[in-house]
Parts: structure tokens; sequence; C-alpha cells
């Protein structure tokens, strides 16, 4: 595969960690989970306003967490994100920044008071 060839010595490393991690959870049951930990839901879900994440129903684990955190560090998801933000090139093929729209700014029709993030012609 093309996407494989390119990825560094880390990243593959971490995708072969984490392709290992989800063969052995596989064969997990969730109620198995459940019963392991008491505190699952408390654990693995997270309340943003009024949006609840709950991610205690699906095979994750605290090794998935952390071997997701791996694989961000060794794509350096931290610059990746502030470079997102930042205007600056992001789409490599298209060679044009991402640009986050502001509520109002070229809203998706049904989604008032959105943010949307889209890929513009930089200006000039």
């Amino acid at each position: 595969m093309l996407f494989e060839k390119r990825m560094s010595d880390a990243v593959a490393v971490a995708f072969d960690a984490l392709k290992f991690h989800a063969s052995a959870l596989a064969r997990t049951r969730t109620l198995d989970l459940f019963a392991e930990d008491s505190a699952r839901f408390k654990n693995f879900s997270v309340k943003l306003d009024d949006f609840l994440f709950d991610f205690s129903k699906h095979r994750v684990t605290r090794e998935t967490i952390a071997l997701l955190i791996s694989l961000a560090k060794t794509r350096d998801l931290d610059a990746r994100r502030e470079a997102l933000f930042s205007g600056e090139l992001m789409a490599s093929l298209r060679g044009e920044p991402a640009r986050l729209l502001a509520p109002g700014a070229g809203e998706v029709p049904g989604r008032a008071g959105c943010c949307s993030l889209r890929l513009l012609p930089s200006p000039g």
C-alpha cells in the first residue's frame, strides 16, 4: 500500500501495536469489560455541553487509549492541529489552507449556528 510505504518507522510500529491490540481485543466481549470495571461508564465517557461521548460500550481499554495517544504523538498531532487552526497549508494535494468558518459564514442548510471546517481557495 502506498500509505504504508510513506509511514515512518515510528508510525508503523504504533500502527502494528494497535493492530495487535485490536486482534486481541476482538475476542473480548463488551459485557466482560463492564464486569472487570464497575466504573467503566465513568472512565470511558465524557460530557461536553449537551453532548455525551460514551465509548464505554465499545471494545476500548486503557491500553487502547494509550496506544492511540502514542500514535497521535508519532504523527505529531498537536502540531498538525495547531497548523490547521492557524491557516497553514493542510491539503498537500490541493496546496490550499483550511479555513475555519465562523457561525453564519457559509452555513450548511439546516445547521444554523454551526461552525464548519472547509477547504477554501487561498485569498489572492
